[in-house]
């Protein structure tokens, strides 16, 4: 195992946040740049992958495609946590390759701190999904060798070393 598994909770579970009609209105018209984290909040430190999925449509001509998105449970944390006006860091492999480029700006763009991602030249993570009328969502992976399964657990320990996130 290695130093995240040993201590992030499983990264298939979203949970979600209710927040009230009116303070749910306040915080979608402010941009995220612009709202305090709520008072006495830690930064948010979210481990794990960003992928690129392959969400199937139909070109113009009625043929199958496939239309690339930023995503991954983690890298979508963080997106929703900063637009609620959170400090959240990043902490994963990120890929130097056309696509991790891509992810790697998303994140800058939703202002992620991004000073525990590791830059690294291998593969993003591709996820292809399937879908067919009455039935579950399906995936299929391309994740050996990917970036985002490259921290090990020196380089996991020596990025948290004197840090606490809340």
């Amino acid at each position: 195992k290695d130093f995240v598994q040993d201590h992030v909770f499983s990264w298939s579970h979203l949970y979600c946040l209710y927040l009230p009609s009116a303070m749910a209105s306040v915080l979608s018209s402010t941009p995220a740049s612009e709202r305090p984290a709520p008072s006495g909040v830690q930064d948010l430190c979210v481990a794990g992958e960003a992928l690129i999925d392959f969400l199937p449509r139909e070109t113009r001509d009625g043929d199958p495609a496939y239309m690339p998105k930023a995503g991954g449970s983690p890298f979508n944390v963080c997106i929703a946590a900063r637009r609620l006006g959170l400090p959240v860091h990043f902490f994963s492999g990120v890929s130097t390759d056309l696509f991790g480029e891509d992810l790697y700006k998303h994140l800058g763009r939703e202002k992620v701190d991004l000073s525990l991602v590791q830059r690294v030249a291998k593969p993003t993570t591709l996820a292809f999904v399937s879908r067919t009328a009455g039935a579950d969502v399906k995936y299929a992976f391309f994740k050996e060798n990917a970036a985002d399964r490259s921290l090990t657990r020196e380089a996991s320990a020596a990025a948290m070393e004197g840090r606490s996130f809340g």
